[in-house]
């Protein structure tokens, strides 16, 4: 587990910065690490709890899963990572998008982000889902590419931005990241603009 880095993210984040940039937004770590960030780091009115799962090798069980989609109410999972998490609850045998319906209900999330590569990606709300076209570039390298879409994905929904909006954002930021090399590339004063 990467406790270490996610404790230090949480010793240099200023909680002035949280509730100057996104009043709304909860900060917390995901589930490559077991502890939480400290108590003054969660705000209690939250809108937005976000946990972006990242599954890597055998660094999870069901029961760290499970405690972690029971405090969001905003999920970001690739397919591959919804095929392990549904054979990990015990329903492999129905479609990805069935598979996202049943998490949405049982967890009682606002939102489901389901991101499929070459195949697009989806945004489940209750009673509705988003899907768009992944566009066809050059990829140079996808290193930061899931973190841009999750990252531009809630500021265009933390900037009122429709989930439609928000989403068509998230995957064209992402694949402008996957044209450049490294996970942090320098983006056009056109694309920061439309972040906002």
């Amino acid at each position: 587990m990467i406790v270490k880095s996610a404790k230090l993210a949480c010793d240099t984040f200023q909680p002035k910065w949280q509730k100057t940039v996104y009043p709304n937004t909860e900060i917390k770590g995901g589930t490559d690490t077991e502890t939480d960030p400290p108590p003054q780091l969660l705000a209690k009115t939250t809108l937005y709890k976000i946990l972006d799962i990242n599954l890597r090798q055998g660094f999870y069980t069901k029961e760290v899963l499970c405690s972690s989609l029971e405090r969001c109410n905003v999920l970001k999972i690739n397919d591959e990572e919804l095929v392990t998490v549904s054979r990990l609850f015990g329903y492999p045998g129905i479609d990805l998008q069935d598979k996202c319906w049943i998490l949405l209900a049982k967890y009682k999330l606002k939102m489901l982000v389901l991101t499929c590569g070459m195949n697009g990606s989806y945004v489940f709300t209750p009673g509705n889902v988003s899907f768009v076209e992944t566009p066809r570039v050059k990829v140079a390298d996808t290193v930061g590419a899931g973190d841009s879409f999750t990252a531009s994905f809630i500021a265009a929904i933390l900037a009122e931005k429709t989930v439609p909006e928000a989403h068509r954002l998230a995957v064209n930021v992402s694949a402008y990241v996957c044209t450049q090399n490294g996970a942090m590339p320098k983006f056009s004063e056109n694309l920061l603009n439309r972040i906002k």
